[in-house]
């Protein structure tokens, strides 16, 4: 879910999802994912649904929630979902990681400060 209001429909969420399921993919050899979402979420239905391929799994009254799933059976699948992401796998690369953690900083921050003296 992206909280922020002012950051959302922008395809964000979407990006999150599919980056998440490449990296289980390639990484953790996952091929079946389920995303459970509150019935009113009409949003994040919308995107599993249309966007993303879900399909639906079960209602859970109880929980008031929708069960969906989808599942990569073949490599041609799995490949397919990889070039649409644009996703791609490398080697960890420390350099570049505390390139990005500096970029992020919030600037005027204790932290910040501390960080530059280094």
């Amino acid at each position: 879910m992206v909280a922020e209001r002012a950051f959302r429909r922008q395809g964000f969420g979407e990006e999150a999802v599919r980056l998440l399921i490449s990296y289980a993919i390639d990484k953790l050899g996952a091929s079946c994912f389920i995303a459970k979402i509150l019935n009113t979420n009409t949003s994040s239905i919308r995107l599993f649904r249309e966007k993303l391929g879900f399909t639906l799994l079960k209602e859970v009254p109880v929980f008031k929630e929708l069960h969906f799933v989808k599942c990569f059976t073949s490599a041609a699948e799995r490949v397919a979902w990889r070039c649409a992401v644009a996703y791609a796998v490398s080697e960890y690369d420390a350099t570049t990681e505390e390139a990005i953690r500096i970029l992020h900083f919030v600037p005027d921050t204790a932290e910040c400060r501390r960080y530059e003296a280094e």
